[in-house]
């Protein structure tokens, strides 16, 4: 049905409705993305029933923009395991530059556990955010430093595959190895020149002196696969 005019009637009486219905308007809702009511769909996202909020908050995926960051940054750091990853994944998919920007522009001034869940957001969306990444390996808190060696995983080009490389080989924090060795493995395999990575990694298991090191960067490069990797 076309007109703004079924959008609002949904609306409203999504808020008076039994939580199973309500849940099923939601998607219904969603559906209609041009003419959505925005504001009821972020509302039951932030309150109410777990099943409503719940659908909503996968509804955001499809509908939402960089007004719902604060609500869903919110709800990622909620008690409820399901809804905080309900929340993240729906900020992985949140469609719009303006989003990227917003994430961004938020770490600077971000305290707690909002740093490593922005961090996190970062990688998943392969936000190009690499100096605020770099900074972060120097953090004292090992869950942000964690985050970020997963998002350089997700977004280093082959150019900047050397930073997470030397994370390897010699860790600043020894806590930090095993994430920092499947962040290289990530960052490699996803290589669209896969000769250019492999020939990077053997320079550095020839560099290396630890046979454990030289162990996990035969194994990464296993993974990356072709005729270097062979040949190493």
């Amino acid at each position: 049905f076309p007109g703004s005019d079924v959008d609002q009637a949904l609306a409203a009486e999504m808020a008076r409705t039994t939580p199973e219905r309500a849940a099923l308007m939601i998607q219904a809702m969603a559906d209609r993305t041009e003419t959505v009511v925005l504001p009821a769909v972020l509302n039951a996202a932030g309150q109410g029933p777990k099943q409503v909020r719940a659908a909503a908050i996968v509804a955001l995926g499809r509908v939402g923009d960089a007004s719902c960051l604060s609500t869903l940054l919110g709800i990622a750091l909620d008690t409820d395991k399901d809804l905080t990853q309900m929340a993240k994944t729906t900020l992985a998919r949140l469609p719009g530059e303006e989003v990227d920007a917003k994430i961004v522009a938020l770490l600077p001034n971000a305290a707690g556990k909002m740093v490593p869940l922005l961090i996190e957001i970062v990688g998943q969306r392969r936000i190009d955010a690499k100096a605020t990444l770099l900074k972060a390996l120097d953090h004292s808190d090992q869950s942000v430093r964690s985050a970020a060696l997963t998002a350089l995983g997700e977004t280093v080009t082959l150019k900047e595959l050397s930073v997470l490389v030397s994370q390897v080989v010699a860790p600043r924090y020894p806590e930090d190895e095993p994430v920092a060795e499947q962040a290289l493995k990530a960052a490699s395999i996803r290589m669209p020149n896969r000769e250019a990575c492999a020939a990077e990694l053997t320079a550095a298991i020839e560099q290396s002196s630890s046979v454990q090191t030289k162990g996990t960067l035969l194994q990464i490069l296993g993974d990356v696969g072709g005729a270097k990797a062979l040949a190493t």
